[in-house]
């Protein structure tokens, strides 16, 4: 990790890392033909507090943690709103 992000890291409850290729871990998923879920991956730390965070700014979606892989999942396309929304947060 780097130095950069362990300073962030401290200052926050949670981090959202970069791909390699350093882009968000935002994606769209489709399962089914017609059911679309965003994913946000690569959450290090409290994901509890990165879902109470995007309910307070969108309380309409539809938000799931999973835990064991440390991902949320929300029901429909939100990909771009999510990404949007990370590089507010300095992400």
């Amino acid at each position: 990790m780097k130095i950069s992000n362990i300073l962030r890291t401290q200052q926050q409850l949670y981090y959202v890392a970069r791909s390699r290729t350093n882009n968000l871990p935002v994606y769209t998923e489709y399962k089914r033909g017609n059911q679309i879920s965003t994913i946000i991956r690569k959450i290090d730390g409290d994901s509890k507090s990165l879902k109470e965070d995007i309910l307070a700014d969108y309380p309409q979606l539809d938000i799931k943690l999973k835990l064991p892989k440390n991902q949320i999942y929300i029901t429909g396309d939100y990909t771009h709103q999510m990404r949007e929304w990370l590089l507010n947060k300095n992400f």
